[in-house]
């Protein structure tokens, strides 16, 4: 199965693009969400990506709204100010 080991080691290193039709920014930030608790939960990169997530580049993580009755939680550890592109970003 060397070639099988290679495809993995290939996809190992391509970057994770955000999740967003025509972006392609590297993603920063996983989106998640559980449609019984209404809640959609922002964190930073995970390592690896899962079908029931969704990688998004930090401008589209922190303009991300949710339908009403929903609850957002931005749990990514990294704060992102509004002058962020000035060296605004702050660590939690």
């Amino acid at each position: 199965m060397p070639a099988l080991r290679g495809a993995l080691r290939y996809a190992e290193t391509m970057p994770r693009i955000c999740a967003r039709p025509t972006c392609d920014v590297a993603a920063t930030a996983t989106m998640t969400y559980g449609y019984a608790a209404r809640t959609v939960w922002v964190d930073d990169l995970i390592p690896e990506a899962y079908p029931e997530s969704y990688d998004l580049c930090s401008r589209h993580a922190d303009r991300l709204t949710v339908p009403q009755g929903w609850v957002l939680t931005d749990r990514r550890t990294l704060l992102r100010l509004p002058f962020a592109g000035m060296g605004g970003d702050v660590a939690v």
